[in-house]
């Protein structure tokens, strides 16, 4: 007679031969005690089996190993679910912050677009304003920005009133600075940083620094012409003329010609671009602003200007010598009012050196 368990019961096999049982062969015993064993033996690690008919010694172990399962399992759960959530929303900060942080930054370029372009207008009123009582020729500058190509004008290719300079101006200046003033520019030289200058093979200027805001070379030409007449819109009329501090020689503006008179960079644009800072380079919009600011400008005559080219200091220096330390002196201002993101390279520095220490006497 052989027993197998049966809905947890150790019942009699009824089958008529061995392949009519449901059950397996290993699953038969010759009692029904012997039957309850096998039972249990074969599901020792079945933790959820809990038949009534287990001993309960063996109840008592499957319920100790259970509940450690489970406590474990609702703890990695819990855990789990708590990482998944903090992953989820600090994602989620983390995307609002980049989102702020890009919305702050193009408003913060937008600022700077549009500070240019008030700057630009109001030194274009400032200059308008002083034009009309410029008789003397003794308005001053205080900076906005810049181009290339503004009035035309012819080069008379006569010289200045007198050698000396003492009645030609500088961006609306005296052509001679104060000795404090090269002190100033002596000091600021010392601060810049001095470093090699950058490849500048991929340089686009309509790219980079784009061009020129309403009213720049308006405010250009007014402040550099103190003695012009100008059209309703600031810019200078046939017959206007000023004396190039680059030359001494004056400069009379003929309107519709290319090849008079430009609106120079004292820090040409493509030396800006070679002088940026490396992991401190300009973004657009501050190149934007270098390009217009009047501090960087100065109308001279086309054929200086053009020789000039994108020249640092080290290569050149006005041709005229009374002019040589106002020149300096300026291009030094422009470099330090943007020293955080622009370098000097060595040999420019000697070079603005040599000139503001025997030029500058």
């Amino acid at each position: 007679m052989k027993f197998h368990l049966k809905y947890d019961k150790p019942m009699e096999c009824e089958a008529k031969t061995p392949e009519s049982c449901p059950y397996d062969s290993m699953d038969h015993a010759s009692s029904r005690l012997e039957a309850r064993r096998i039972f249990e033996r074969q599901n020792e690690h079945n933790l959820f089996n809990f038949g009534v008919r287990s001993s309960t010694a063996a109840k008592v172990r499957r319920f100790v190993a259970v509940a450690g399962v489970l406590a474990s399992a609702f703890s990695v759960a819990a855990c789990g679910t708590l990482d998944t959530d903090e992953q989820t929303d600090w994602k989620a900060y983390e995307q609002q912050q980049a989102d702020k942080s890009r919305q702050e930054a193009k408003e913060r370029a937008g600022k700077v677009y549009d500070d240019a372009k008030d700057y630009s207008q109001k030194k274009w009123d400032q200059a308008k304003e002083k034009a009309k009582g410029l008789t003397d020729g003794s308005g001053d500058n205080d900076g906005s920005q810049s181009s290339e190509s503004g009035s035309s004008s012819s080069d008379n290719g006569s010289a200045g009133a007198n050698s000396d300079g003492d009645d030609i101006f500088f961006q609306g200046k005296p052509l001679k600075p104060t000795a404090e003033e090269v002190a100033t520019a002596k000091e600021q030289l010392a601060s810049l940083t001095v470093a090699p200058e950058n490849d500048a093979s991929d340089y686009n200027r309509k790219e980079m620094f784009g061009g020129w805001d309403d009213g720049t070379v308006s405010a250009v030409e007014m402040r550099d012409i103190p003695n012009g007449t100008f059209d309703d819109n600031g810019r200078a009329e046939d017959g206007s003329a000023f004396v190039d501090p680059y030359t001494g020689k004056v400069v009379t503006i003929v309107k519709g010609s290319s090849h008079d008179a430009d609106v120079d960079h004292l820090v040409p644009l493509k030396e800006v671009y070679r002088s940026e800072k490396n992991g401190m380079r300009l973004t657009v919009y501050q190149r934007h602003q270098i390009a217009n600011d009047l501090d960087n400008l100065q109308l001279v005559g086309s054929k200086e200007n053009r020789s000039k080219s994108d020249k640092d200091p080290a290569t050149y220096i006005p041709s005229y010598e009374p002019s040589q330390c106002q020149y300096v002196v300026s291009y030094v201002k422009v470099k330090y009012k943007y020293k955080e993101n622009l370098t000097v390279d060595q040999k420019e520095r000697d070079a603005i050196m040599r000139t503001l220490d025997s030029k500058c006497g």
